[in-house]
């Protein structure tokens, strides 16, 4: 038979089995288990580690026969106590409620991991977690709305996922819903709003959100054309990883519009662009090395970067 301890001081709870030898220590307090059936709540994932609501426990008086001293719990219940107090398998935390689970769970089966893939599981699943107040499921939700993948096209859902992302801080969602102002799709076409999206999810840290901004000043659109602020919000995308933001202010290198013009600095940035796999970049370099225009001529190169562009379907490249 199983033995359950509990020491008053500590709040330790020891179980021992002493006919297999067997002893395991808990620290605090245990699972809720109701008297008709095994039943668990769950608290939200909080920097990686899962925390416990405290109305997650009943009151001290209602935690069954768990008190002071020494219970006698029979062997027939011994694989139940232990079912209980395993951790919750992902679907079950998921089924309980638990967002986050719900979003890894879409994140396997949109990708494979460990599981066959899936699109119409992972978006239910991201549905799921993002009706539980999941930001970056409700991002991942926006794109298969927008790209179709597990469910059927709909720009107007895309846009309201992306708008519950971008509510719940997912800079990438705010992004993304200011392409759908750009472009008019599932919603009103509004520069201006788009704009404002790309300023907020710019400021979180977006680098993708701080070149499209530049692009919006740099084209005047919903917002008075400045190419001195384009060139700095595409330097400050390129300078965090954006491969878009290095090609458009090699661009302006290449042309010096609103900065002195540096054909060199341009190859460089243009460089910088290819190996993020931005085919421009690709084909503007290899350009460039095939006439020596501010480069030293390398036609080797040149050829290698053109094939590049054109894999990556710059079609320009192609010829």
């Amino acid at each position: 038979m199983l033995l359950v301890e509990k020491n008053q001081d500590s709040g330790t709870i020891t179980y021992r089995c002493p006919e297999c030898g067997w002893e395991e220590k808990q620290h605090g307090k245990t699972p809720v288990v109701t008297a008709v059936k095994p039943a668990r709540r769950f608290g939200a994932k909080v920097g990686g580690k899962k925390t416990v609501n405290s109305n997650s426990h009943p009151p001290r008086n209602k935690i069954g026969r768990f008190v002071l001293g020494v219970i006698v719990v029979p062997a027939t219940v011994f694989g139940a106590i232990l079912f209980l107090r395993s951790d919750p398998t992902p679907e079950e935390a998921c089924d309980a409620g638990d967002a986050t689970a719900c979003f890894d769970l879409g994140v396997q089966y949109d990708f494979g991991n460990g599981v066959s893939m899936d699109d119409v599981r992972a978006s239910s699943l991201y549905q799921q977690a993002c009706d539980g107040g999941h930001a970056r499921a409700c991002y991942y939700l926006g794109i298969n709305y927008r790209t179709g993948e597990g469910v059927t096209q709909d720009l107007v859902r895309a846009a309201s996922a992306y708008e519950l992302a971008c509510n719940g801080r997912s800079m990438s969602g705010c992004n993304n819903l200011g392409v759908l102002y750009g472009s008019g799709e599932g919603v009103a076409e509004d520069d201006a709003r788009a704009a404002s999206l790309y300023q907020q999810a710019c400021d979180g840290g977006n680098e993708l959100a701080c070149s499209n901004l530049g692009s919006q000043y740099y084209d005047g659109n919903g917002v008075t054309r400045d190419l001195a602020r384009a060139a700095s919000l595409h330097q400050t995308a390129c300078d965090d990883g954006s491969e878009r933001g290095c090609l458009k202010i090699g661009i302006m290198y290449y042309n010096g519009e609103s900065v002195d013009q540096d054909r060199g600095r341009a190859a460089t940035l243009f460089e910088e662009s290819c190996d993020g796999d931005r085919a421009e970049g690709c084909f503007r370099l290899g350009v460039m090395l095939r006439d020596g225009d501010g480069v030293a001529q390398d036609l080797d190169r040149s050829k290698s970067l053109l094939v590049t562009a054109c894999d990556l379907d710059w079609k320009e490249a192609c010829r």
